[in-house]
């Protein structure tokens, strides 16, 4: 349902585990273990499997906690076609496909402790529409304390953004473009 007004849904593991060499993960399945290479695969290939199987997106992975060390990224190279970190900010060209920024929509406060606004947002896409960059939102579907008026925000920035004439898509349309 959700595809179908737009949304794209992509992996971010199967566990949730942490994508750096020798990190104690401290939940999921690997609980107490150190995460291994050979970990990284069989996860990553888990939740590639889970997202075929529903019909989902399988080329573009959401890395856990936004950390990937080289080693995992070597992974992911060979198995998706790209990355989103949590780093906040504009993509500009060029565009690194495994270390790509975005803002998350249902967080009130920025990276910086700023308050986000619904101006803020539309400088962005102003900002966007002159450099010709990738703004990329995004948002948990289960995010706490998301009102109807977040959702009519979302909208009205939706249609501000079409109205400077940025094309608004998802992640594998964008790479497809």
């Amino acid at each position: 349902k959700l595809r179908g007004l737009g949304a794209s849904i992509h992996s971010h593991t199967n566990n949730h585990i942490q994508l750096d060499a020798n990190v104690l993960q401290k939940s999921g399945e690997y609980h107490e273990q150190y995460i291994t290479m050979d970990i990284v695969r069989e996860d990553l290939s888990a939740s590639q499997k889970l997202l075929d199987e529903n019909n989902c997106n399988i080329s573009i992975l959401v890395y856990p906690h936004g950390i990937i060390s080289a080693e995992a990224e070597a992974i992911v190279r060979e198995n998706f076609s790209a990355g989103v970190t949590i780093t906040e900010g504009m993509n500009e060209l060029p565009i690194d496909p495994y270390h790509l920024m975005r803002y998350n929509l249902a967080r009130k406060q920025g990276g910086d402790g700023a308050k986000r606004t619904l101006e803020d947002w539309k400088q962005l896409v102003d900002y966007c529409a002159e450099s010709g960059g990738w703004l990329i939102w995004m948002m948990h579907s289960y995010s706490d304390g998301f009102t109807d008026e977040d959702i009519a925000d979302i909208i009205e920035l939706c249609q501000y953004a079409a109205g400077r004439g940025v094309e608004i898509m998802n992640l594998e349309d964008g790479f497809a473009y």
